[in-house]
């Protein structure tokens, strides 16, 4: 739950950052997959990481019309669907993310930054990086850290991102499994 908050607390990080779009690409995944995920998740994770392992689904959804108070989830719109599998000595968490809006990754950052210490100086280029991708290529991460991020697209959504973050692997490891959910999408 903890990751899920510091997601949430994105949105600030993402309107001093910007917006984001992605280009085309086709995708099999829908807001109504991200919505209706319950305790399936919408992507194949213990197949991605070679385990048999249970998957713990969240799913939390914003209206995308929250004022000052609200939540990050609840200013940006849309649905974030976080997975969760434990693989060898750590979890390996994907967090899908559906917006309304122009600003997918922008949510995910404070994620990003605390799994992989990246420091605030490099998440303008995730940014960047973002809206330079077509959707379902992965992206360089600054520093290394066992993560991977791809912008997807999701049907009925503005724009969509997957963040893996794996846990105690390499980074090779991380993005090794975000591409395996990628062609899996």
């Amino acid at each position: 739950m903890r990751k899920a908050a510091v997601a949430m607390a994105a949105i600030a990080v993402a309107m001093v950052v910007g917006g984001c779009s992605s280009g085309g690409g086709g995708s099999s995944l829908a807001m109504e997959d991200l919505e209706h995920a319950g305790r399936t998740c919408p992507v194949d994770l213990a197949g991605a990481v070679d385990g048999d392992g249970k998957v713990t689904v969240e799913v939390d959804t914003g209206s995308g019309t929250g004022g000052d108070d609200a939540s990050a989830l609840d200013r940006a719109g849309g649905t974030l669907v976080t997975c969760t599998v434990t693989a060898g000595d750590g979890d390996v968490v994907a967090y899908l993310f559906g917006s309304k809006h122009e600003d997918a990754v922008g949510l995910l950052l404070p994620q990003i930054n605390a799994d992989l210490d990246i420091g605030l100086d490099d998440l303008p280029k995730v940014v960047q990086r973002y809206e330079d991708t077509d959707n379902g290529e992965l992206i360089d991460i600054p520093g290394g850290g066992p993560g991977a991020v791809a912008a997807v697209d999701v049907e009925d959504a503005t724009s969509g991102v997957l963040y893996v973050f794996a846990e105690g692997q390499s980074s090779a490891q991380a993005r090794q499994i975000a591409e395996r959910l990628l062609s899996r999408a």
